[in-house]
């Protein structure tokens, strides 16, 4: 079997790398991804405004009402997630803020703003990476194609993704992740978006975690400044601002504790972006 996987992912690499991608015009164009209407003006705190992350994706499950996990809108038809979140999945939702109201409203420096209603979406197919293995976390990212085609505003915007297979970061960069899942070492969960800053840091710093050492380069090691991410937060995004441009870097997808002490892993999604190129359709 691991002969067989190993294998498997080498075709996929050199079948990909070899080939001039006929479908990455289904991504969001690099003209509208990646923007945002917050970034329009002056923050004065670090709290999360109503239209931040307007790609951030809640997954909904049968029978479940907590949130298990989230996910980014690359396109008007794809949410890109991780692997781990894919069982009992039935749809997602897109658009929210506050899990308690359809409609949220909040006031800031210029008056009062509504945000549009929740909106739903089915899901047509799950594309689990073929490679993934659960128990080490290797390669765990899936992408979700939706039933119908996500109509953009500014509560609903699509992120950008890497566009180079060996795009790299540099250490000790800014990065900042999103989500609805529980706050950290109080094991509450959270009724607003959180925003949470982390750090990017040697791979040494990982060393140790139950992951797939063979393919390390796949993974990212990360630090936060708070204690935040916990349970909820697998398959979150992973973010990069260029000039108000952000970018998706990576996926959450595993941490020992809730909370700031010990480092969380990402996938890195510059590692699989000829698989996701590949794997979307009309």
């Amino acid at each position: 079997m691991i002969i067989y996987l190993g294998i498997l992912c080498l075709v996929i690499s050199e079948e990909l790398s070899a080939q001039t991608t006929p479908t990455s015009n289904l991504l969001a164009p690099r003209t509208y991804c990646g923007y945002q209407h917050t970034d329009d003006y002056p923050r004065t705190n670090n709290s999360t405004s109503i239209d931040e992350f307007p790609w951030s994706v809640q997954l909904l499950y049968s029978n479940d009402k907590e949130i298990r996990c989230s996910g980014s809108l690359i396109s008007r038809r794809y949410v890109l997630t991780a692997a781990q979140c894919l069982n009992d999945l039935i749809g997602v939702q897109l658009g929210d803020y506050n899990v308690t109201s359809d409609k949220d409203c909040t006031k800031n420096q210029y008056g009062t703003e509504c945000s549009d209603p929740v909106q739903y979406f089915e899901i047509e197919e799950k594309i689990e990476h073929p490679a993934y293995i659960k128990i080490k976390s290797a390669h765990d990212i899936a992408l979700l194609r939706l039933a119908k085609d996500v109509m953009y505003s500014e509560y609903i915007r699509p992120i950008c993704l890497p566009t180079s297979p060996t795009e790299e970061l540099s250490k000790g960069k800014q990065l900042f992740t999103t989500g609805w899942g529980e706050l950290g070492e109080e094991l509450n969960q959270t009724e607003i978006k959180k925003k949470v800053e982390t750090t990017l840091l040697p791979w040494e710093k990982c060393d140790g975690m139950p992951v797939e050492l063979s393919i390390k380069e796949s993974f990212l090691c990360l630090k936060e400044k708070h204690a935040l991410t916990c349970h909820g937060d697998g398959g979150a995004p992973l973010m990069s601002s260029n000039r108000n441009q952000w970018e998706q870097v990576g996926i959450l997808v595993y941490k020992t504790t809730c909370g700031a002490k010990k480092p969380a892993i990402y996938v890195k999604v510059s590692h699989y972006i000829m698989w996701i190129i590949y794997s979307l359709r009309p």
